[in-house]
């Protein structure tokens, strides 16, 4: 865990910065959709924090469960910049 810390908190102040975009704009509904995934990542990492060492098993689980709440709010924000 000690090894990635630094990058831990890059992807988690990217995520706040995405949870703070969202609720700043008009009309949102995807403020839930987003605070789930900054949740997940805590979880993620405290899990590794307490481990001290994940399996690839591990990662890529993470992996796939990260993927599969994020692509719905990919799909929006594709969605909000065709309107546009």
């Amino acid at each position: 865990y000690e090894k990635y810390t630094s990058k831990y908190l890059d992807i988690q102040v990217d995520i706040n910065a995405l949870v703070l975009k969202t609720q700043m704009r008009d009309h949102n509904t995807n403020l839930l959709v987003c605070s789930k995934p900054a949740k997940m990542f805590v979880q993620f990492k405290d899990d590794h924090k307490t481990k001290g060492v994940l399996t690839d098993a591990d990662v890529q689980l993470n992996m796939m469960q990260v993927n599969a709440v994020w692509a719905p709010l990919l799909l929006a924000e594709k969605a909000l910049k065709r309107q546009k």
